[in-house]
């Protein structure tokens, strides 16, 4: 896909008119482990102006030259990618590099770390919810079928327990392990690196067990 990457980066060089960025995020960047058959390799194009016609003419070159399953791109204008305070713009300027066209990472805007407490403890709080309804459907659903379900939902742990970290001392822990010495019980924070970082061989038992350790957790570090 390299080939593809670099030929695709030209393009946007030269034929995208108003180009700004390309910019990579997630565990690709971050030093989190890749997951193969549920990690996205995330692309968000940058772009100065009027989306709909350059996602269009994005579009339309995809089309000819067709990356993985694994590719998921995005647009983002460049006055709203350098300054937000959504749960995404600090992925964006934390967990993120630029690897075509402006630093636009580097001139990001720190988001408001008040607006990254309450995403980061509201997020958590939704979360408890969605673990209680996953781990009854547990008892029903197959082993692949709840991995693909629930990788997401362990993923959003560590996302949201960053925000509300960053939120509470300015300082955002980029991978999951950094996340997990911020916690003061390690070993439940374990239960669910162990799942999300090995999510197609984790079993129906260990991800019960993950989303008991989560709603542990979010009730401390919440109530």
């Amino acid at each position: 896909m390299q080939d593809n990457t670099n030929k695709f980066i030209t393009w946007l060089e030269s034929d995208l008119t108003h180009f700004v960025a390309l910019v990579e995020e997630g565990s690709t960047v971050s030093g989190d482990p890749i997951q193969k058959g549920f990690s996205d390799h995330d692309l968000t194009i940058v772009v100065r102006e009027d989306v709909e016609n350059e996602m269009k003419a994005v579009y339309n070159w995809l089309l000819k030259n067709p990356f993985d399953d694994t590719y998921l791109f995005g647009p983002r204008l460049e006055k709203e990618f350098l300054i937000g305070n959504t749960i995404n713009d600090l992925s964006l300027k934390f967990r993120s590099k630029t690897i075509a066209g402006r630093e636009v990472v580097g001139e990001k805007i720190l988001p408001d770390r008040e607006q990254a407490l309450q995403i980061g403890i509201e997020g958590l709080k939704g979360l408890t919810i969605r673990c209680e309804r996953r781990r009854l459907n547990l008892a029903h659903w197959t082993e692949s079928y709840a991995q693909e379900k629930n990788y997401e939902i362990f993923k959003n742990f560590f996302v949201l327990s960053a925000a509300k970290f960053y939120g509470e001392s300015g300082v955002y822990p980029v991978r999951r392990l950094d996340v997990i010495e911020r916690f003061d019980n390690k070993e439940l924070a374990l239960n669910v690196l162990q799942v999300v970082n090995n999510i197609g061989m984790a079993t129906k038992h260990q991800q019960k067990q993950a989303f008991e350790s989560m709603i542990k957790i979010i009730n401390k570090e919440t109530g």
